[in-house]
């Protein structure tokens, strides 16, 4: 297919399972499915988004990268939804928020 739309694909599946998931998602891109994603599960949006869309009423309230949907705490107030962990953590450590594990650990290293 050339979109794949997945509704709370990961809803009440174990860790292995989840995983599982995320590859094949990520495989999906690589061959340029675009894949329209529903969840409230924000690491997953964080990890495997590259354009958020936020709903809020049956309405558009938010478009924007991950990083941008994430950082704006007034959309994420509106939305009723918490950054992903991933976020929280890199300001825990003092460091610019980060919404992906990768640049975490990129950011972690040049730090050191």
């Amino acid at each position: 297919p050339q979109i794949l739309v997945l509704d709370e694909p990961t809803t009440g599946l174990d860790l292995l399972s989840i995983n599982g998931i995320l590859e094949i998602v990520k495989e999906l891109h690589k061959k340029n499915v675009t894949v329209v994603l529903i969840t409230h599960d924000m690491g997953l949006v964080s990890e495997l988004s590259e354009r958020v869309v936020v709903m809020g009423d049956g309405q558009i309230i938010g478009d924007g990268t991950p990083k941008e949907i994430f950082a704006d705490d007034d959309l994420l107030t509106r939305a009723s939804l918490e950054p992903p962990q991933i976020m929280k953590f890199s300001k825990i450590l003092g460091l610019k928020p980060e919404v992906k594990v990768d640049a975490l650990y990129k950011r972690i290293i040049e730090t050191l």
